[in-house]
């Protein structure tokens, strides 16, 4: 009794086995990713690992959303085209070169030839070639901000070299703004516009 339900299942999903092996693969890239995340944590730059962590995420599990995906629009084409076949032969259409059709029936009109869908491996490449194209802009944005992070630390490695270099040569900083005397300040006060 149970065994015609789990035939019919396997016969609805003839790639279950295929889903199962790509959520294990998901499971796999989420696990390295909270991995890496305590890795962050314990270092100076947090942020800047986390971005790089998550964009290795995304990178890596695109592709496998994709295959579901694709997987999923396989499996919804073949049930809509069981539906469409068993309704047609509830109905019992007639084709146009039936014999049976009288000659007072309307003919009956000729169904486009339907549009073959992509298959699911055409649909795939083309989600994993998108991926790997994000995949690289992902690469160009950690280089530049890799590159931003490295003028930055250049920046202020020369400014500490003049710190010091002033230092060395006796320079000292600016000296401060004389303070105005409390005289100073009433009359300038005074002077200014719109006071009485």
């Amino acid at each position: 009794m149970l065994l015609p339900a789990l035939l019919a299942a396997q016969q609805l999903d003839p790639a279950q086995d295929l889903r199962r092996q790509i959520a294990g693969q998901i499971d796999q890239v989420e696990a390295d990713f909270a991995s890496e995340n305590l890795v962050c944590a314990s270092r100076f730059d947090v942020n800047t690992c986390l971005a790089e962590a998550r964009a290795r995420r995304k990178a890596r599990i695109k592709p496998l959303q994709a295959r579901v995906q694709a997987l999923d629009d396989e499996l919804r084409q073949t049930r809509a085209q069981a539906q469409r076949d068993r309704s047609s032969v509830r109905k019992g259409e007639l084709t146009v070169g039936d014999s049976r059709r009288s000659p007072m029936q309307a003919p009956v009109a000729v169904p486009r030839a339907p549009q073959l869908p992509r298959s699911a491996e055409q649909i795939w490449q083309e989600q994993h070639a998108k991926a790997a194209k994000e995949e690289q802009q992902a690469l160009r944005s950690k280089e530049q901000l890799n590159l931003r992070q490295h003028q930055r630390e250049e920046q202020q490695r020369a400014a500490r070299q003049r710190g010091e270099q002033r230092q060395r040569e006796g320079k000292s900083a600016a000296a401060p703004l004389p303070l105005p005397d409390p005289a100073d300040i009433a009359a300038a006060a005074s002077a200014a516009p719109g006071h009485r």
